[in-house]
């Protein structure tokens, strides 16, 4: 069949326009498929953006390794659990550790008072993801210990014990991570009826061999797990503070005492470049 050479020129430009646009088509399929949407947990993630937390947003930490002044050497290496939320927030979880260091401990001597040297005891907290955390507002500072904000709480509704049994409550609530009391002393505790939360913590823990309250602090694990042993933590500190505290206080004359546990406010400023 002849064709008119004009009507081919025209029929293969058509065909180049239609190649053309089935290529670029392609193309524009194939980045598309290459890049799909998120769908499910991806995309409500994505959808849910963490907001940061306000300047100086306050935060409760809770002590876990014992501090005395004096007897906790500068540097030494300290750890806290974190025990706020802030729903909606970048903030970690409760129970994340923050660490920090010794700056400052000193025991006050005899004449501590007329000598003006008190006893001291000062904690500088290391940065917590993007925050670094202050023991002041408004200002970098370290967290001081004192005899305000320690030693044990005076509580007339805890349980009355015998010396023994609060002394094995002290252990049990100062024994450092990888020390385990005796079976024989953990089966007594576990058995006290009057201490509900701490039989709870000792029975649940039965299986896991650990019955140290400092190492179930430093371990964090789920809320559920770090509130029972907060929980029994408490407890034994309400005890204590009946039945040694006076007694404490009056051993340790003015120095500074924080029992694992101790709970102290820092505030928490973003590190990030502001833009």
């Amino acid at each position: 069949m002849n064709i008119d050479p004009s009507r081919r020129i025209i029929f293969i430009s058509g065909g180049v326009v239609v190649l053309v646009l089935a290529v670029g088509l392609g193309i524009f399929i194939g980045q598309k498929s290459a890049t799909p949407r998120p769908s499910g947990p991806e995309r409500t993630a994505a959808i849910a953006q963490k907001t940061p937390l306000p300047e100086n947003a306050p935060l409760k930490l809770v002590l876990i390794d014992e501090l005395t002044s004096g007897g906790s050497q500068t540097g030494s290496p300290v750890r806290f659990a974190l025990n706020s939320s802030v729903p909606g927030s970048d903030l970690p979880g409760i129970g994340t550790i923050v660490t920090g260091k010794v700056t400052w401990s000193r025991a006050e001597g005899t004449l501590g008072a007329l000598t003006d040297t008190p006893a001291r005891l000062n904690v500088a907290l290391d940065p917590l993801g993007d925050y670094s955390l202050s023991g002041q507002p408004r200002e970098k500072q370290d967290i001081e210990f004192n005899r305000a904000n320690t030693g044990l709480p005076e509580s007339s509704s805890a349980p009355t014990t015998t010396e023994e049994h609060a002394a094995l409550l002290e252990q049990l609530l100062t024994t450092p991570s990888g020390v385990s009391l005796p079976t024989d002393a953990i089966e007594s505790l576990r058995s006290d009826a009057a201490l509900p939360a701490t039989e709870k913590f000792l029975s649940q823990s039965r299986s896991s061999g650990s019955a140290s309250l400092v190492a179930a602090l430093a371990t964090g694990g789920t809320s559920a797990e770090f509130e029972l042993a907060l929980n029994a933590v408490n407890e034994v500190r309400s005890v204590l503070g009946r039945n040694l505290g006076a007694l404490k206080r009056r051993l340790r004359g003015r120095n500074i005492h924080a029992y694992p546990g101790t709970e102290v406010t820092v505030y928490a400023t973003s590190s990030r470049p502001k833009p």
